[in-house]
Formats: structure tokens, sequence, C-alpha cells
């Protein structure tokens, strides 16, 4: 896991990690790169790894993996496979029987339930919003009919017309963070 803001929010073990492997399949590697930089490691073997690429880098990963690489997945800010890029090379890798070992961190997920102001102890994470208004309200509709909290992500230029639709069906709480 990643910083989701604050640079200074990274785990001293992700830190070690990140120093001592032999390659970073990365997100972004413009943002791993500033990572990086701000931690001191430099020289360091950084590959692209994002939803375009990952399936066609998986095979070339994990061929390096069983020649005795080590790899870190790093997200763009947060945790792989939390709606971020890397489940084809953890899947893989379970069935190859590579040891996957997470490295816990920051999580914009339960950063924001932990100041939420209504009772989440159970909660629902539905990931990113469909980009589409017809899928978007159908799922919308879906989850509302639910008791319970419900996360999820969207696109800063679509939170208003979700948060109207939100209002326009139901009475509940909300909370944006």
């Amino acid at each position: 896991a990643t910083p989701i803001g604050n640079l200074k929010d990274i785990t001293n073990r992700a830190v070690k990690i990140l120093e001592t492997v032999d390659v970073i399949a990365a997100e972004d590697t413009r943002r791993t790169g500033i990572l990086l930089k701000h931690l001191g490691i430099e020289k360091k073997e950084v590959i692209s790894f994002h939803k375009f690429s990952e399936k066609s880098k998986t095979s070339y990963l994990l061929n390096r993996l069983h020649e005795g690489d080590s790899l870190a997945l790093v997200s763009d800010a947060g945790t792989p496979l939390i709606s971020d890029p890397g489940f084809s090379i953890v899947e893989r890798a379970w069935k190859e029987n590579i040891q996957v070992s997470p490295v816990p961190g920051v999580s914009s997920v339960t950063a924001a339930l932990s100041i939420c102001p209504f009772k989440a102890d159970v909660w629902t994470f539905m990931g990113f919003l469909p980009s589409k208004k017809s899928e978007k309200q159908k799922l919308l509709t879906s989850a509302l009919a639910r008791t319970g909290v419900f996360v999820f992500f969207d696109s800063p230029r679509r939170i208003s017309s979700t948060l109207e639709f939100i209002g326009s069906k139901c009475d509940r709480k909300v909370m944006v963070a």
C-alpha cells in the first residue's frame, strides 16, 4: 500500500520492501517515481503495470518471479486490487504457488470510515460507480434498498449528480470524503 495523499503515510515495512525488491510493478510510474525520490530510493527498476497493460505484463513478471527476482506491486495511491490493478498477477501467483504477501498501509475506504458519523461496523464496498448514468442509477437503487452503510468511489465531475440522484430516492445520511 502506498500513501493516498501525504507521502509520509507510508509504513516502514513498505519502505524496506521498496528498497530491497528487484522490480516494482507500478500503476503509474511517474507517481511511483515521486514516491521513490521522496524515500531516497534511486536506480530501481520500475515497470508500468496499469489496467491497460496488466494482462500483457503478468506473464513477464511471473517469469521474473520464477527466475528468483522479487517484486513489489504498487498502486497509484492506496492498496493494489482495491479498485486498482493487480488481480491478474495475484491470482496467477497463487495458482503457480508463488508466495504473495500483503504490505498493509493507508486505505481511503478505512480512512473515511474511521471518521464516519454513522455506525459502520458492517459496510459494503462498491468500488468505482459505473460512468454510464443508467448503470450507476441501477446500482445505487439496489444499494439504497438495503440497510447499512455502503461505500463507493465516484469521479469529482459526477459526484454532484450522484448525490442529487441519491437525494431524489431516499432520505439517507451521506458523508462525502
